[in-house]
């Protein structure tokens, strides 16, 4: 994976041994991400990301591909009680052709 969990200083690093891009995955509904793919998603109509149990390393990237998500928002959902970008709810994507990058240390989620 492009971007690693340092446990011990806490912090993101760069991985310098990651040598390939993320797959790109059309996608259209709801869905579970699994790490290293790129979801370009199709917003006809409203997405439910059910993010999975945060693991260390985990990153995946989540894109409105048919801009559109002003209207037909893309929702992270929650696996249980972890946290996204420091709260302890779901987070919505309202803006048209945006995207996230998303990523886990293993007990929280964050976005970039």
């Amino acid at each position: 994976m492009p971007i690693r969990f340092d446990a011990f200083s806490g912090q993101l690093l760069l991985n310098p041994n990651y040598n390939g891009p993320f797959t790109p995955v059309p996608q259209s509904g709801n869905f579970t991400p699994v790490t290293g793919s790129a979801y370009l998603i199709n917003t006809s109509s409203s997405v439910s990301v059910l993010l999975p149990p945060p693991t260390p390393g985990f990153i995946t990237y989540i894109k409105d591909s048919s801009g559109l998500a002003e209207t037909n928002n893309i929702t992270l959902v929650r696996n249980a009680s972890e946290q996204i970008e420091g709260l302890s709810s779901n987070k919505i994507l309202r803006t048209n052709w945006g995207g996230w990058l998303v990523f886990s240390n293993g007990t929280d989620w964050f976005l970039l």
